[in-house]
């Protein structure tokens, strides 16, 4: 979700974004936040915006606006699916084409939840819990981990492996798999992503 300021006029523009795996069409909206307060954009099933001075209520919580005297900072959560398919033990970062791994500059992001791999036969199963944060200050090259990323693996077949790395590309973070010689496994990546963005 892109964010513009001007004074402390906030405009969400509309775009896609996923949530619970399904993507929704947000439409836009122009809201003002007083100084030293803040207010809560909330997505609704037809995809308008509504803003809201307290938390809670009916629909998904989009964005947390908030303001002190020099800044305007926002936060988001979201979270989806994604896949891959391994034939084999080469390293294959799972694609991210709609960008959920991705952070703007001056943003933050804690990444948690699980990539899971099933075998074509269901012969094996292989899971990892993972959790990282992630920060991107003036561009992707700056893109970085804070600390080491958590990576617990629970796997039926030897070879297997999980790693999670800065994405110095694309901002944001890359997680690459590795299956097993002549194997046919399918990856499903679902990782709730909890960001923060100084605008």
């Amino acid at each position: 979700m892109q964010i513009t300021t001007s004074g402390l006029k906030v405009t969400v523009i509309a775009q896609i974004i996923t949530i619970n795996g399904e993507d929704r069409n947000v439409s836009a909206v122009s809201t003002s936040v007083a100084p030293n307060a803040e207010t809560y954009l909330y997505l609704n099933a037809d995809g308008s915006l509504d803003r809201r001075p307290v938390l809670g209520g009916h629909g998904y919580l989009a964005a947390r606006l908030s303001t002190n005297a020099t800044a305007i900072t926002s936060s988001s959560t979201a979270s989806g699916s994604l896949t891959l398919a391994t034939t084999g033990a080469t390293p294959t970062a799972i694609p991210d084409p709609g960008g959920q791994l991705q952070i703007p500059i001056n943003s933050m992001a804690v990444f948690e939840g699980f990539v899971t791999a099933f075998e074509d036969d269901a012969a094996t199963a292989q899971a990892y819990a993972v959790r990282a944060v992630v920060i991107q200050i003036a561009n992707a090259a700056t893109t970085s981990l804070v600390g080491s990323a958590l990576v617990t693996a629970y796997e039926d077949t030897a070879g297997c492996d999980l790693a999670v790395t800065a994405d110095t590309t694309n901002g944001g973070l890359t997680v690459t798999a590795t299956g097993a010689t002549t194997t046919n496994l399918s990856w499903v990546c679902s990782l709730k992503k909890v960001a923060q963005q100084s605008i």
